[in-house]
């Protein structure tokens, strides 16, 4: 599947979910607004979700994943502006208050709606790495954030290509 490169708008959890459903991802169990997120004592012990931090009746805002592998929990926020949350639900709390962030330095640019991709991006990596596959994927650029969305799709078609 080639990825669309428009980035103004942001993308919806369909778009999301049209990517990465083909692949059948044993350990990805959605894409939840922030008040339908799973409580963690319901999900498997290794899972990956995407959440957004706009409520089921808002238009979305802001994309980010989280990820338990046995007990350990990474959230993976891109522009890394998610902690803290503004009033998150009990259970999206629960989840936030237990979980590292897997950076903690932006590597979205400031002026582009990409969150997702880079959702997605980490999903696959997840995937991967449980799967034991080696991604020969380009790092991200610190302090160039610039470049990172056309590093971040880049990233996703090679992984697919792995998955597939």
């Amino acid at each position: 599947m080639k990825l669309k490169k428009s980035t103004s708008s942001g993308i919806s959890n369909i778009y999301i979910d049209q990517i990465l459903k083909p692949y059948h991802l044993p350990h990805f169990i959605g894409i939840f607004p922030s008040d339908k997120c799973p409580k963690l004592d319901k999900i498997p012990k290794n899972f990956c979700m995407i959440l957004n931090t706009d409520t089921s009746s808002g238009p979305g805002k802001h994309w980010f994943c989280v990820m338990r592998h046995n007990k350990e929990i990474k959230i993976s926020d891109s522009s890394n502006i998610l902690l803290p949350l503004v009033n998150p639900p009990n259970n999206l709390a629960d989840i936030v208050r237990k979980g590292s962030l897997l950076r903690t330095y932006p590597i979205q640019p400031v002026d582009t709606k990409t969150c997702g991709f880079y959702c997605i991006h980490d999903v696959l990596l997840y995937h991967l790495k449980l799967l034991k596959k080696k991604s020969k994927t380009k790092p991200f650029k610190r302090k160039h954030t610039t470049l990172n969305d056309e590093i971040c799709i880049s990233n996703i078609e090679k992984m697919m290509s792995i998955i597939n």
